[in-house]
């Protein structure tokens, strides 16, 4: 039996814009079965739902390419997550702030809502 719990992300970008995200319910399931991802409806906040795309994915690592992609989005984006054909979240991105890294979407990122793909500071 899996552990429900309700779930809320709040973030910062480096200029202090503050936003978040609220979802009713999360649980993970164990090694067993890739520690699947299982989340409910986002239920508000000014970040957006950039979560959703993630449900039910397998936790994808360097070693272990469990997303929906052709390329393992551990490797292509430098860090393990929830990837379904890579992201719309990056939480274990590069943290840095706009321009000290040449490549897009590299960054700890949230991308629906205000954020964008604007890097963040704070993500938690």
């Amino acid at each position: 039996m899996r552990k429900e719990n309700e779930l809320r992300v709040d973030m910062d970008d480096w200029e202090g814009a503050q936003a978040f995200a609220q979802y009713s319910s999360i649980s993970i399931d164990s090694e067993n079965t890739g520690y699947q991802l299982h989340l409910s409806s986002f239920t508000g906040g000014t970040a957006g739902d950039s979560l959703s795309n993630q449900k039910d994915m397998k936790f994808t690592t360097f070693d272990k390419d469990q997303d929906q992609s052709d390329e393992n989005c551990a490797q292509h984006f430098l860090g393990g997550f929830w990837y379904n054909t890579c992201h719309m979240a990056n939480p274990t991105g590069i943290y840095a702030p706009h321009g000290a890294i040449e490549f897009e979407n590299f960054h700890v990122i949230w991308q629906l809502g205000r954020a964008g793909t604007t890097p963040l500071r704070l993500l938690q």
